[in-house]
Parts: structure tokens; C-alpha cells; sequence
């Protein structure tokens, strides 16, 4: 659809026996009408602000099915279409010059919003009575669905699916929302810390039955110094029974036996070096009922099972 055109060349388009219309006076209307005489019936009524209504019918039964309209401001065309029988046409459809499409419901002069299909692929539902509705969710051109509460203007997003099947649940007013759980498609459960400008984790359920708990004091610097000390201690403890093997104070097999242990509590040490870096500082148990009701809490579970319409 055009953008941004200007009364006189909408109505430049609306014509009468090829004759142009646009002198008609702006709060004065045209009626057009066609068949024979005595079954005329009206096809269009262009109004002086540019609107043209069209009317599908016999006579005396023309219903409205569309009207082309413009805002006075921006020039932004709207085509609006209507469906039932005369006196009964209900707004169904609107379409919108940037390309998005938006659906009704209702009765006639009840009609309320329904959902917004944007040029991008993605749709928005919305909930709630005619000049009320609010955003409900968004199911992107990707899959992703954004849920919403909230009254209308003030809606914020507080859970987000995302196509993988990981499920984000946020926290906080329309503009402010923080990331404060996660779950992972294999059940793990991720609790953030909301009280930062930028949320971090600090604690992990997962469906083993493990907890483990994250901290800001990161225990890596500590661990790595002990990590050296122990590889020191270790390297020395090498040496000697290097020694002692030379002087003849360890037999072959003893040396073989000694030095094994020692290069597998080597490994060892650099494993929970390894670990360290991921800031775990401790693991618990947790039953496994509990970890449903922390997995689920304030969770609606019908929010999910709607359809994407």
C-alpha cells in the first residue's frame, strides 16, 4: 500500500465516469451507484476527507465490506474490512501501510483487537475487551514466545520459551525486567540474583538431585595458590624417591609404585583446578518433589498450553 499521499490523490483515484471528484468539499460526500433504474445500488461513498466506503449488495440490502482511509497527519493509508450483512457489518481486518496486518473479534461495535501480524513474520496475541486489550504473548517468526502481564501500556514480559525448549522467567515492571530462572531442556533449574544491574547465578538444581551454590567471592585464586603448592609438593616427593631409588634405599618396584600414585594425585589436583573455574563451592542433595515446586513456582501452566493460534 502507498504511503503518505495527500487528500487530492485519494481522491484523484476515486472516479465517476472518468470524471475526476477531488473538488468535492471536505465534510461533503459522493454516493456511487450502478444497475438499472429502479435497482440501483450503492457501490461507494467517497467522503471530501478522502475515506471511500465500499458496498457489496442488491438494493437496499449493501453492506460495507471495506473502507480505504487515510490519517489527516501522516498520510498513512489503512484498509479496513468488515464482514456480515447490512446493519450488522463487524470490523474484522485492518491493514496497515508498513505491512502489518491486524485481526478482530467481536460483535459489531464491540470489536476487540485479537492479534498483530507484523511484516517480520512474528504475531502478537492480545487479551482483554474492546479499547483494553493487552498484550497477551508473541510467537516470533523463529518460535520464540514472549509472554506478558499487565494492563494495557504497562505490560512487561515475565517468561520467554525459546526454541530450543529452554525456558526464561523474569522479574520486574514494563522496561525493567531481569532474568531470575532458567530451565534447561534437561531439567536443570538456574536461580539469578536480581538485586545486580546485570543478573548472575547463584544457585543450581538439577534433576539428580544436585544443588550447587555460586558466589561472588571467586575461590580460583585461593585454589590455584594451593594448586602450586601442592604440584611443588608433589614434585618433591618425586625427587626423593628419585634419590632413594639411585642410593639403593627404594627397590625398582617400590620406585615404579611410588611414583605412580604420586603423578595420579597430580591429575588429580589439576581436575579440581579445572573445576574451581567454574565457581561451585558446594553440593547438596535435594529431593526430588521439591525440585517441582521450585522448577514451577509462580508459574500459570495454562500460559503454556495455548496454542500459537
Amino acid at each position: 500500500m502507498s504511503k503518505r499521499k495527500t487528500r487530492e490523490e485519494y481522491l484523484e483515484e476515486a472516479r465517476i465516469d472518468e470524471r475526476l471528484i477531488k473538488s468535492i468539499a471536505v465534510d461533503s460526500r459522493v454516493v456511487i451507484s450502478e444497475g438499472k433504474t429502479g435497482e440501483e445500488r450503492i457501490v461507494r461513498v467517497v467522503h471530501g476527507n478522502g475515506a471511500v466506503y465500499h458496498y457489496t449488495g442488491e438494493k437496499n440490502h449493501e453492506s460495507l465490506v471495506r473502507v480505504d482511509a487515510y490519517a489527516e497527519s501522516s498520510g498513512f493509508k489503512r484498509v479496513c474490512h468488515y464482514k456480515g450483512p447490512k446493519d450488522h457489518e463487524v470490523l474484522w481486518l485492518v491493514e496497515h501501510s508498513n505491512g502489518h496486518v491486524t485481526h478482530y473479534e467481536g460483535t459489531r461495535h464491540e470489536e476487540y483487537k485479537k492479534k498483530v501480524v507484523f511484516q517480520s513474520g512474528n504475531t502478537l496475541y492480545f487479551k482483554g475487551p474492546r479499547k483494553k486489550e493487552r498484550k497477551h504473548k508473541q510467537v516470533d517468526r523463529d518460535g520464540t514466545v514472549t509472554f506478558f502481564r499487565g494492563e494495557q501500556g504497562h505490560e512487561y514480559y515475565w517468561a520467554v520459551l525459546h526454541p530450543s525448549g529452554e525456558y526464561h522467567h523474569y522479574r520486574g515492571p514494563k522496561g525493567r525486567e531481569k532474568l531470575f530462572r532458567v530451565m534447561d531442556t534437561e531439567g536443570s533449574v538456574t536461580a539469578y540474583d536480581t538485586s545486580m544491574a546485570s543478573p548472575k547465578p547463584y544457585r543450581q538444581w538439577s534433576w539428580n538431585g544436585e544443588l550447587v551454590h555460586y558466589t561472588d567471592a571467586n575461590p580460583l585464586a585461593d585454589v590455584k595458590s594451593r594448586h602450586e603448592e601442592l604440584r611443588a609438593s608433589i614434585s618433591t616427593a618425586l625427587e626423593r624417591a628419585e634419590k632413594l631409588h639411585e642410593d639403593g634405599e627404594c627397590k625398582e618396584n617400590c620406585y615404579l609404585a611410588i611414583s605412580n600414585q604420586l603423578g595420579k594425585i597430580h591429575e588429580a589436583a589439576g581436575a579440581l583446578f579445572r573445576a574451581a573455574k567454574s565457581g561451585h563451592i558446594a553440593r547438596e542433595p535435594l529431593p526430588s518433589e521439591q525440585l517441582v515446586d521450585i522448577a514451577w513456582e509462580d508459574h500459570d501452566a495454562s500460559e503454556l498450553s495455548e496454542s500459537g493460534e
